[in-house]
């Protein structure tokens, strides 16, 4: 599994440039305008979608110098589609969006050859905004249409880098949430057998972090509770052979170092010792709490597969 310290919370630094920045597209009036126009007009909208195709459209070597005002462009897109899908009288913001294939800009922008960090994060948060704060079926199903969503997934990043490590982890968590019978046509190909949102997020089942650990484990559940038997089908295949065998693996790791340091304690061992003791413990009660949630579920078949990799695995080896 990718290494990486724990993510911390995400800061605000990436949807908040300068407020400088607006200075350079000459949105904003004066008193009088900000009274009588909206906090975001579709005109706003339409300038900010084309500075954005501008920007990608130019030369590298001019796109690396202007990646603060891109970063900047990407975030008041995302606060103005936000903003007009929260405010009904304004749908027409997130089909202009749709109309000019914007995600398929923000795609293009993260496959970009030395695209910074701050352009990654700026991308990775809109998303995940985007994905939570969308209240119509037909723009959530548009996000999700056309695989743009599965190619972002399916993208690899830094994952030694704790920021973009976390809000990558928050993109498939909103993601997650967005799960069910309807939308998980949009995730799984069944005639292509292909799933990133679960086979990219168990690669981190074993993460050092607790955070991520929770996370992924989480999302795992909402898959398993989602009523699709072709999917079921492919993800219990998946599980069986790979997933619950690394599980069950991990499990008897942990379960090697918790008698390990149960041992040096008992010979009286340093403060280190007993904290690394109280880790192991968390991380062994936690896997087992969750191995219980899975084994607690309906799918007879899930549970099953499961039972059998941590009876080979982790009790008779």
């Amino acid at each position: 599994c990718p290494s990486g310290a724990r993510p911390p919370p995400h800061t605000a630094g990436v949807l908040r440039a300068g407020a400088t920045m607006a200075g350079i597209f000459g949105f904003f009036g004066g008193a009088a305008d900000k009274a009588s126009k909206p906090a975001y007009s579709f005109e706003t909208l339409q300038h900010l979608c084309t500075r954005l195709q501008s920007i990608v459209q130019e030369e590298q070597s001019n796109r690396e110098n202007r990646e603060e005002i891109l970063v900047e462009v990407i975030r008041q897109i995302t606060e103005a589609l936000i903003w007009g899908e929260q405010n009904g009288h304004e749908p027409n913001f997130f089909d202009f969006f749709c109309e000019k294939n914007i995600l398929a800009d923000f795609v293009r922008i993260l496959g970009l050859d030395r695209i910074s960090k701050g352009v990654k994060l700026q991308l990775l948060q809109t998303l995940s905004m985007l994905i939570q704060n969308i209240r119509r079926d037909t723009s959530l199903y548009y996000l999700f249409s056309n695989n743009y969503v599965n190619q972002l997934i399916a993208t690899q990043f830094d994952w030694g880098d704790e920021e973009i490590l976390s809000y990558y982890i928050s993109f498939l968590k909103s993601l997650a949430l967005r799960l069910n019978a309807e939308t998980i046509t949009f995730f799984f190909n069944e005639r292509l057998e292909q799933f990133p949102l679960y086979i990219e997020a168990i690669r981190f089942f074993g993460h050092r972090d607790q955070m991520v650990r929770t996370a992924i484990r989480n999302l795992t559940l909402q898959v398993y509770n989602v009523k699709d038997e072709s999917m079921q089908r492919f993800v219990l295949k998946r599980s069986w052979r790979t997933y619950f065998v690394h599980l069950a693996c991990h499990l008897r790791e942990l379960w090697f170092k918790l008698d390990a340091a149960r041992e040096r304690c008992a010979a009286g061992g340093s403060e280190n010792d007993r904290r690394a003791l109280q880790e192991v413990n968390e991380q062994q009660n936690d896997l087992l709490m969750y191995i219980s949630d899975v084994l607690s579920m309906e799918e007879v078949a899930l549970r099953e597969a499961l039972a059998e990799r941590v009876l080979q695995y982790a009790f008779f080896p």
